[in-house]
């Protein structure tokens, strides 16, 4: 098996040669020691050594672990004298030993470590390269599909899976012989996290400011007027109760079994509220309704007729309101929750401000509006790239 050629399936021009298979041993070597210590015996304030803590391999840190520039916590009391036999360098490869599921066996590869003195932690196991690697190229290479397949069987635990040296000692690598290829493709991997991070943040603030000027645009508590309001608008707000101003329309629910070429979207109560697609008689008014789910207290605005699939779900429309307002409004005030269930009942006693005028209440719920399509075309981006990623990462290696 050692001898094995392969090619991946996608691969950058001018490339040609077979990608060499070797044991993982054979190219990588597990000399480097690492601590027990825990969260407790670590800080973010400030120390002489920096510490990788194996959970956050699992969840915080992608193929890499920049020393300098990610945020790694410090050993508390620990000084540089202690450690400097573990100290990593650049191109070291910490395998998470444990974890609940089969993220177990996770990478992360060290960069920029001559800068930063910095030592590997508890559950994480150290293996530094015999040969030279393009930055990052095994980082992204033991993260995917192509090697990770060798570890499940491997796995040893019921609530907690772990892998020791031994197992990972029977596992093979493979990789192309040449580092202008390695570095492409490590590059090509970089620049695309690069990208999905920038979307991310992008969509973490576009939600932000949602939040705040959810917060900002409808009065505080004991107030008559908003904090933030369109120009051009006046007067003081008017308090009702929730359930006065909406009205609960009945419903017959689809009980057929959704399809995927049907012509009205089929929707349930929660988060996921699109379930299929199907035929029948569908609640014409969809133009300014909210579904709301009577347990879950999710909320969801139709953009077209609909299919109702669940008795756990209120359609409901505004007294003078556009759907999109009230929407809003219901996002607004919906009561804080202990615990995942709160009935719908509850809801529609909440005390809660309107503007004066149809007006204003319109431009409030177009502003939203607004930041909803942003939003939502921005997952659709994110979620798009995070495709792109997992498709290369499974044809651009063997």
């Amino acid at each position: 098996m050692g001898n094995e050629k392969k090619h991946p399936e996608i691969r950058f021009d001018g490339f040609a040669e077979s990608w060499e298979q070797r044991g993982l041993t054979d190219v990588l070597s597990p000399t480097v020691g690492n601590n027990t210590l825990s969260r407790a015996d670590l800080n973010y304030d400030g120390g002489e050594v920096k510490n990788v803590h194996y959970g956050d391999v699992l969840i915080k840190f992608g193929s890499f672990v920049d020393a300098l520039n990610d945020k790694i916590p410090f050993i508390t009391n620990g000084t540089l004298a202690d450690y400097k036999s573990n100290l990593l360098q650049d191109g070291d490869i910490i395998f998470a030993d444990t974890a609940e599921d089969e993220t177990t066996g996770k990478v992360a590869e060290i960069t920029n470590a001559k800068e930063a003195n910095i030592v590997s932690g508890l559950h994480t196991i150290v293996y530094r390269p015999k040969r030279k690697f393009a930055d990052c190229f095994m980082g992204y290479y033991l993260n995917t599909h192509a090697y990770r397949y060798q570890l499940l069987p491997l796995m040893q635990g019921a609530k907690v899976l772990s892998l020791g040296r031994s197992h990972l000692a029977t596992t093979f690598v493979r990789y192309p012989s040449s580092l202008d290829e390695q570095a492409i493709i490590a590059d090509f991997f970089r620049n695309l996290d690069d990208t999905i991070a920038l979307k991310k943040q992008q969509h973490e603030q576009t939600s932000n400011i949602k939040k705040a000027m959810l917060r900002k645009m409808f009065p505080k508590r004991e107030a008559d007027v908003p904090e933030i309001r369109f120009q051009g608008f006046y007067g003081t707000w008017e308090e009702k109760i929730l359930g006065d101003i909406f009205i609960n329309h009945p419903f017959r629910a689809y009980i057929a079994v959704p399809i995927s070429n049907g012509k009205y979207m089929i929707i349930q109560q929660g988060d996921n509220p699109i379930i299929g697609y199907g035929d029948g008689n569908i609640f014409l008014e969809y133009a300014d309704v909210v579904l709301f789910g009577d347990h879950t207290l999710s909320l969801y605005k139709p953009e077209k007729p609909f299919l109702i699939a669940t008795d756990g779900v209120k359609i409901l429309s505004g007294l003078d309101l556009s759907g999109q307002f009230l929407y809003v409004l219901l996002g607004r005030y919906m009561p804080k929750t202990q615990g995942y269930k709160r009935h719908f009942t509850i809801v529609k006693e909440e005390t809660v401000m309107l503007p004066p005028t149809n007006e204003e209440k319109n431009a409030i719920g177009d502003y939203f509006r607004n930041l909803d399509i942003l939003i939502t075309a921005q997952c659709e981006e994110l979620e798009k790239l995070q495709n792109i990623k997992k498709a290369c990462l499974s044809k651009m290696f063997v």
